[in-house]
This record gives structure tokens, sequence and C-alpha cells, in this order.
């Protein structure tokens, strides 16, 4: 019973998610595509956020002054691969991606 509701639950959450932020489009994540490539990628929980494009198969070091939107951009790439990697689902134009593990540490 607890394995029910928990997925009821679940899935409540991604369709009430999808239905307020509705611009998830079908990610790809595999093992035979080595780095990653997004088109328009936003964070779903920000409101009017600018959308990002890059493609990268190397180390990235992301510089900037204060407020210019670093920790954004990590989190939105973090969130990003975590739906994609679960669920199949991102929110970008598009994504594509080599199955990485996501871990982070924000911290001054």
């Amino acid at each position: 019973m607890y394995e029910t509701l928990g997925a009821i639950d679940a899935c409540a959450s991604v369709a009430e998610l999808l239905s307020t932020k509705g611009a998830a489009k079908k990610a790809s994540v595999s093992e035979t595509f080595d780095g990653i490539e997004v088109e328009g990628m936003v964070h779903p929980l920000v409101d009017a956020c600018v959308p990002v494009s890059f493609r990268n198969d190397k180390g990235m070091v992301i510089t900037g002054t204060n407020m210019s939107g670093k920790s954004t951009f990590l989190r939105s790439l973090g969130v990003n691969m975590a739906l994609a990697g679960s669920l199949g689902l991102a929110f970008a134009s598009s994504f594509k991606a080599y199955p990485y593990r996501v871990i982070s540490s924000i911290d001054i």
C-alpha cells in the first residue's frame, strides 16, 4: 500500500509541475553520447528564466561576477539532468547527455 501511495503521490507531483510550467520536452540520456548538448534550457521553478544553450564534451569552469547567474545555471543543469535521467524529460528545447551522476555543493 505504501509503494502504491508513494507512486501516486510522485506522479501527481510530476503532473502538477508539467501542467504549471509546461515547457518540458523529451530528453535523451545515453551512454553512447559523450558529453552534453543543451538548447534552450531553463530552471522550471524560476519565472522569466533566460534560456541557456551550450555543448560540452570536456570539463567546464564557470566564472562571473556576483549575481550573474552561475548558481542558477548549475541548479538548472542539475535539476534537468536529474529529471532527464529519471523521467526522460527536461525543461529545454533539446537535451542530450551522457548519464552523469549529479553531485552538488554550492558554498562560499
